[in-house]
């Protein structure tokens, strides 16, 4: 079977991230654009748009898709680019494509009652005041659950409007050092806090223990405001839909994300693009969140 040279280029350059996750693979957000992927446990790649990274095997540092599922997924070379293109080659068939967003289902672990664990890790470690971190653990915030190996992780949770469980950040808070978005969680959610009865203001955070860093900082001053914790840089489809669900304006939004070179260049766009504004770490040295912040005044 035979493909013409632009079909070939189309597979090459496809998004391997869309792809993947169209067929129900779990991938963490590594920045801006990039997302790791594990195989067997193993955080084996990362994967920009179409190009992706072996960190155990030197030949594959720039590959793109079609050399991914060829190694990887056990594909030919005419089925990875079927797979990638829907093209079925020199017989003119034209397929539906393969890579649509696919709505997985949430997979909610069972939460134990014990969460001193998750306690100490966010008191002691993070260096959150135990007063917010009480809180959150007695309104069901934060969990705290068992892993089939044994592993003790905090779960923050995301909820909709009717108060359903959708979806959740995952970190680990027993000496491993893990962060993943629970699997099948909705996207247009994050972890949320809401401070006064008629919010004006809504403020974006990289991550959940980035927001409460930042409650603790600045709590006196935190009287109509909604916090919301985007998981990492996230699509500006979920920025959009939570701007639309609170009914905030623009020039009304704040980024309160990461002081690194991904998150100024994301802002920067959005700032380009809709006003939007950031409130800033005032980092120092090797700093880079809120967490640092609070961590140097404690």
């Amino acid at each position: 079977m035979k493909f013409s040279d632009e079909t070939i280029s189309r597979a090459k350059t496809a998004n391997l991230v869309d792809y993947l996750m169209s067929q129900g693979e779990s991938l963490t957000k590594e920045g801006l654009k990039s997302y790791r992927l594990k195989i067997k446990g193993v955080e084996n790649f990362i994967i920009t748009n179409n190009i992706y990274k072996n960190f155990y095997d030197e030949s594959e540092k720039n590959c793109h898709s079609v050399n991914f599922l060829v190694k990887h997924r056990g594909m030919s070379f005419v089925q990875a680019v079927k797979a990638l293109t829907g093209e079925q080659g020199d017989n003119g068939y034209i397929a539906p494509p393969k890579y649509i967003e696919v709505k997985r289902t949430l997979i909610a672990p069972v939460m134990v009652e014990d969460t001193t664990k998750t306690f100490n890790y966010l008191t002691q470690e993070r260096k959150l005041s135990e007063e917010l971190v009480n809180n959150c653990l007695n309104y069901g915030a934060i969990g705290q659950y068992l892993t089939t190996k044994n592993q003790s992780n905090a779960l923050f949770k995301w909820h909709n409007e009717q108060g359903d469980l959708v979806g959740g950040d995952v970190v680990g808070v027993n000496g491993w050092k893990w962060k993943q978005v629970l699997a099948g969680s909705d996207t247009e959610y994050g972890f949320t806090v809401r401070m006064g009865e008629s919010p004006t203001k809504l403020l974006f955070f990289e991550a959940p223990i980035d927001l409460l860093s930042y409650i603790d900082l600045y709590k006196d001053k935190l009287t109509n405001h909604i916090l919301f914790s985007l998981g990492g840089l996230r699509k500006e489809k979920t920025i959009h839909a939570t701007i639309k669900r609170y009914n905030i304006p623009y020039k009304e939004v704040y980024f309160c994300v990461d002081n690194t070179q991904d998150a100024n260049d994301f802002v920067a766009e959005l700032k380009a693009k809709y006003g939007i504004k950031r409130h800033l770490p005032p980092t120092k040295g090797n700093e880079k969140d809120w967490n640092d912040i609070l961590k140097r005044g404690r």
